[in-house]
Protein backbone atom coordinates (compact mmCIF):
# COMPACT_ATOMS: atom_id res chain seq x y z
CA UNK A 1 0.00 0.00 0.00
CA UNK A 2 1.37 3.41 -0.93
CA UNK A 3 2.14 6.03 1.68
CA UNK A 4 -0.60 8.24 0.24
CA UNK A 5 -3.15 5.43 0.45
CA UNK A 6 -2.13 4.84 4.05
CA UNK A 7 -2.68 8.52 4.75
CA UNK A 8 -6.15 8.23 3.25
CA UNK A 9 -6.84 5.41 5.68
CA UNK A 10 -5.63 7.65 8.49
CA UNK A 11 -8.12 10.30 7.37
CA UNK A 12 -10.92 7.85 8.10
CA UNK A 13 -9.50 7.44 11.59
CA UNK A 14 -9.54 11.22 11.95
CA UNK A 15 -13.15 11.28 10.81
CA UNK A 16 -14.00 8.66 13.44
CA UNK A 17 -13.00 11.25 16.03
CA UNK A 18 -14.30 14.32 14.22
CA UNK A 19 -17.85 12.96 13.90
CA UNK A 20 -18.40 12.60 17.68
CA UNK A 21 -16.68 15.96 18.23
CA UNK A 22 -19.16 17.66 15.89
CA UNK A 23 -22.11 15.77 17.39
CA UNK A 24 -21.07 16.81 20.90
CA UNK A 25 -20.58 20.42 19.82
CA UNK A 26 -24.09 20.42 18.37
CA UNK A 27 -25.48 19.14 21.67
CA UNK A 28 -23.60 21.88 23.51
CA UNK A 29 -24.96 24.51 21.12
CA UNK A 30 -28.49 23.11 21.46
CA UNK A 31 -28.31 23.20 25.27
CA UNK A 32 -27.03 26.77 25.22
CA UNK A 33 -29.72 27.79 22.72
CA UNK A 34 -32.46 26.43 24.99
CA UNK A 35 -31.12 28.50 27.88
CA UNK A 36 -30.84 31.56 25.64
CA UNK A 37 -34.45 31.15 24.51
CA UNK A 38 -35.58 30.94 28.13
CA UNK A 39 -33.58 34.08 28.93
CA UNK A 40 -35.23 35.92 26.05
CA UNK A 41 -38.60 34.74 27.34
CA UNK A 42 -37.72 35.98 30.82
CA UNK A 43 -36.55 39.35 29.48
CA UNK A 44 -39.85 39.75 27.63
CA UNK A 45 -41.79 38.92 30.80
CA UNK A 46 -39.70 41.37 32.81
CA UNK A 47 -40.31 44.09 30.24
CA UNK A 48 -44.03 43.34 30.32
CA UNK A 49 -44.02 43.59 34.12
CA UNK A 50 -42.05 46.84 33.99
CA UNK A 51 -44.55 48.32 31.54
CA UNK A 52 -47.45 47.22 33.73
CA UNK A 53 -45.80 48.73 36.80
CA UNK A 54 -45.19 51.99 34.91
CA UNK A 55 -48.90 52.09 34.02
CA UNK A 56 -49.84 51.53 37.67
CA UNK A 57 -47.41 54.24 38.79
CA UNK A 58 -48.95 56.63 36.28
CA UNK A 59 -52.42 55.89 37.64
CA UNK A 60 -51.20 56.37 41.21
CA UNK A 61 -49.59 59.68 40.26
CA UNK A 62 -52.81 60.90 38.66
CA UNK A 63 -54.67 59.76 41.78
CA UNK A 64 -52.40 61.85 44.00
CA UNK A 65 -52.82 64.86 41.71
CA UNK A 66 -56.61 64.56 41.88
CA UNK A 67 -56.52 64.19 45.67
CA UNK A 68 -54.59 67.44 45.87
CA UNK A 69 -57.05 69.08 43.48
CA UNK A 70 -60.01 67.83 45.54
CA UNK A 71 -58.57 69.41 48.66
CA UNK A 72 -58.12 72.68 46.80
CA UNK A 73 -61.69 72.53 45.49
CA UNK A 74 -63.11 71.74 48.93
CA UNK A 75 -61.29 74.74 50.37
CA UNK A 76 -62.47 76.92 47.49
CA UNK A 77 -66.08 75.74 47.88
CA UNK A 78 -65.93 76.43 51.62
CA UNK A 79 -64.71 79.96 50.89
CA UNK A 80 -67.48 80.54 48.34
CA UNK A 81 -70.10 79.23 50.74
CA UNK A 82 -68.85 81.65 53.36
CA UNK A 83 -69.00 84.50 50.82
CA UNK A 84 -72.51 83.45 49.89
CA UNK A 85 -73.64 83.97 53.47
CA UNK A 86 -72.17 87.47 53.60
CA UNK A 87 -73.07 88.70 50.11
CA UNK A 88 -75.55 91.58 50.10
CA UNK A 89 -76.05 92.57 46.48
CA UNK A 90 -77.88 90.50 43.94
CA UNK A 91 -74.87 90.61 41.62
CA UNK A 92 -72.54 89.27 44.32
CA UNK A 93 -74.95 86.46 45.14
CA UNK A 94 -75.26 85.60 41.46
CA UNK A 95 -71.49 85.53 40.95
CA UNK A 96 -70.87 83.43 44.06
CA UNK A 97 -73.65 80.99 43.12
CA UNK A 98 -72.21 80.58 39.61
CA UNK A 99 -68.71 80.03 40.99
CA UNK A 100 -70.03 77.46 43.47
CA UNK A 101 -71.84 75.57 40.71
CA UNK A 102 -68.69 75.53 38.59
CA UNK A 103 -66.41 74.30 41.39
CA UNK A 104 -68.92 71.68 42.57
CA UNK A 105 -69.26 70.45 39.00
CA UNK A 106 -65.49 70.21 38.75
CA UNK A 107 -65.38 68.37 42.08
CA UNK A 108 -67.99 65.87 40.88
CA UNK A 109 -65.98 65.25 37.72
CA UNK A 110 -62.82 64.54 39.69
CA UNK A 111 -64.63 62.24 42.12
CA UNK A 112 -66.20 60.31 39.23
CA UNK A 113 -62.85 60.10 37.51
CA UNK A 114 -61.29 58.93 40.78
CA UNK A 115 -63.79 56.07 41.09
CA UNK A 116 -63.08 55.01 37.52
CA UNK A 117 -59.36 55.17 38.20
CA UNK A 118 -59.72 53.00 41.29
CA UNK A 119 -61.31 50.34 39.09
CA UNK A 120 -58.45 50.72 36.60
CA UNK A 121 -55.88 50.35 39.37
CA UNK A 122 -57.64 47.24 40.69
CA UNK A 123 -57.60 45.64 37.23
CA UNK A 124 -53.98 46.66 36.72
CA UNK A 125 -52.94 45.19 40.08
CA UNK A 126 -54.64 41.88 39.26
CA UNK A 127 -52.83 41.89 35.92
CA UNK A 128 -49.53 42.59 37.68
CA UNK A 129 -50.12 39.66 40.03
CA UNK A 130 -50.61 37.36 37.04
CA UNK A 131 -47.47 38.73 35.40
CA UNK A 132 -45.48 38.05 38.56
CA UNK A 133 -46.74 34.46 38.59
CA UNK A 134 -45.76 34.12 34.94
CA UNK A 135 -42.32 35.57 35.61
CA UNK A 136 -41.78 33.25 38.58
CA UNK A 137 -42.68 30.25 36.42
CA UNK A 138 -40.22 31.33 33.74
CA UNK A 139 -37.50 31.84 36.36
CA UNK A 140 -38.13 28.33 37.67
CA UNK A 141 -38.03 26.96 34.13
CA UNK A 142 -34.78 28.82 33.44
CA UNK A 143 -33.15 27.50 36.59
CA UNK A 144 -34.05 23.95 35.58
CA UNK A 145 -32.77 24.46 32.05
CA UNK A 146 -29.50 25.96 33.28
CA UNK A 147 -28.94 23.00 35.58
CA UNK A 148 -29.75 20.56 32.78
CA UNK A 149 -27.63 22.54 30.32
CA UNK A 150 -24.63 22.56 32.65
CA UNK A 151 -24.80 18.76 32.92
CA UNK A 152 -25.13 18.32 29.15
CA UNK A 153 -22.29 20.72 28.42
CA UNK A 154 -19.99 19.03 30.92
CA UNK A 155 -20.70 15.58 29.45
CA UNK A 156 -20.41 16.67 25.82
CA UNK A 157 -17.31 18.78 26.43
CA UNK A 158 -15.64 15.72 27.94
CA UNK A 159 -16.38 13.89 24.67
CA UNK A 160 -14.94 16.78 22.66
CA UNK A 161 -11.80 16.85 24.79
CA UNK A 162 -11.37 13.07 24.60
CA UNK A 163 -11.60 12.88 20.82
CA UNK A 164 -9.65 16.08 20.25
CA UNK A 165 -6.76 14.58 22.21
CA UNK A 166 -7.08 11.19 20.50
CA UNK A 167 -6.88 12.65 16.98
CA UNK A 168 -3.58 14.49 17.60
CA UNK A 169 -1.19 11.54 17.12
CA UNK A 170 -3.21 10.31 14.13
CA UNK A 171 -3.07 13.70 12.43
CA UNK A 172 0.68 13.76 12.95
CA UNK A 173 1.04 10.60 10.82
CA UNK A 174 -0.83 12.06 7.83
CA UNK A 175 1.19 13.66 5.05
CA UNK A 176 1.33 17.38 5.76
CA UNK A 177 -0.27 18.56 2.51
CA UNK A 178 -3.07 16.02 2.78
CA UNK A 179 -3.63 16.89 6.43
CA UNK A 180 -4.03 20.56 5.56
CA UNK A 181 -6.55 19.75 2.83
CA UNK A 182 -8.43 17.50 5.20
CA UNK A 183 -8.69 20.24 7.81
CA UNK A 184 -10.01 22.67 5.17
CA UNK A 185 -12.61 20.12 4.07
CA UNK A 186 -13.50 19.45 7.71
CA UNK A 187 -14.21 23.14 8.29
CA UNK A 188 -16.45 23.12 5.22
CA UNK A 189 -18.12 19.82 6.13
CA UNK A 190 -17.72 19.37 9.90
CA UNK A 191 -17.29 15.72 10.85
CA UNK A 192 -17.46 14.41 7.29
CA UNK A 193 -14.42 15.81 5.50
CA UNK A 194 -13.83 12.51 3.73
CA UNK A 195 -16.54 10.35 2.20
CA UNK A 196 -17.02 7.44 -0.13
CA UNK A 197 -18.17 7.52 -3.70
CA UNK A 198 -20.08 5.03 -5.75
CA UNK A 199 -20.18 4.94 -9.55
CA UNK A 200 -21.62 8.27 -10.66
CA UNK A 201 -22.39 9.70 -7.21
CA UNK A 202 -20.84 11.39 -4.17
CA UNK A 203 -22.17 9.73 -1.04
CA UNK A 204 -21.61 12.95 0.89
CA UNK A 205 -23.84 15.27 -1.12
CA UNK A 206 -25.35 13.01 -3.83
CA UNK A 207 -23.60 15.09 -6.50
CA UNK A 208 -23.27 13.47 -9.93
CA UNK A 209 -19.73 12.32 -10.74
CA UNK A 210 -18.04 11.40 -14.02
CA UNK A 211 -16.50 8.00 -14.66
CA UNK A 212 -13.07 9.63 -14.88
CA UNK A 213 -13.56 11.22 -11.46
CA UNK A 214 -14.42 7.86 -9.89
CA UNK A 215 -11.41 6.25 -11.59
CA UNK A 216 -9.10 8.89 -10.10
CA UNK A 217 -10.61 8.26 -6.67
CA UNK A 218 -10.15 4.50 -7.04
CA UNK A 219 -6.43 4.97 -7.78
CA UNK A 220 -5.90 6.47 -4.29
CA UNK A 221 -2.71 8.25 -5.32
CA UNK A 222 -3.78 11.91 -5.07
CA UNK A 223 -6.35 14.13 -3.42
CA UNK A 224 -9.65 14.08 -5.29
CA UNK A 225 -12.34 16.39 -3.96
CA UNK A 226 -16.00 16.55 -4.77
CA UNK A 227 -16.64 19.39 -7.22
CA UNK A 228 -19.87 20.18 -5.32
CA UNK A 229 -19.43 19.73 -1.56
CA UNK A 230 -15.58 19.80 -1.57
CA UNK A 231 -15.26 16.65 0.53
CA UNK A 232 -12.24 14.44 -0.05
CA UNK A 233 -13.32 11.37 -2.00
CA UNK A 234 -12.20 7.82 -1.38
CA UNK A 235 -13.13 4.37 -2.64
CA UNK A 236 -11.88 1.71 -0.29
CA UNK A 237 -11.49 -1.91 -1.23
Amino acid sequence: MSTFAQSLDLLWQLRSHDEPIVAAQKEIARAKAEVDRAKVKLAAAQKESANAQAAIDKLRSAERDDEAELKRLEQRIAQLEAQSGTSTSEAQIKNVTAALAKERGHLDEIETRGLERLEQIEVAMKGMAELKKKQAAILEELAGLEKQSDAIIATQQAIVDQHTLARVPIAALVEEGLREQYEVANRQNPGSAICLVKPGECLGCAGELTQQHVSEVRARNKVVRCPFCRRIHDLRA
